[in-house]
């Protein structure tokens, strides 16, 4: 797992997309967006649907349960075929999403499933 942060504006967003466009595996760019915990788990659990099912959108109600079952998921279809997880402005779901530090309890499914996954965040969290 690799955490990206730094000052808005110095090219963070630019660096993963660029990092995804070039290592040869799928890659799953997830922008979060300062929304209600429910309507992130929501798009979230819509675009690892999507990467499961190229052929047929996700139907708008599709939810997985909470965060740990979509994380799951997208460990599953690592297992199959390398995947990057990027998520770019984590920090609105940590504002708004409860234990979603808990992810690095999760990172053991995630190293194990080879699995690649970025997070950026501002710098202002670290501070």
């Amino acid at each position: 797992m690799l955490a990206l942060y730094g000052r808005r504006q110095i090219g963070k967003t630019r660096l993963l997309t660029q990092w995804a466009s070039k290592i040869g595996s799928r890659a799953c760019f997830r922008v979060a967006e300062p929304t209600s915990a429910s309507e992130q788990i929501r798009v979230f659990s819509q675009t690892i649907f999507n990467i499961d099912n190229p052929q047929s959108p996700a139907p708008t109600a599709f939810t997985y349960a909470d965060w740990r079952q979509a994380f799951q998921q997208v460990a599953q279809l690592a297992e199959i075929e390398p995947l990057a997880l990027i998520i770019d402005e984590f920090t609105y779901l940590l504002e708004t999403v409860d234990d979603i530090a808990g992810l690095r309890r999760m990172s053991g499914t995630i190293i194990y499933a080879r699995r690649i996954c970025c997070l950026s965040f501002p710098a202002r969290i670290w501070e």
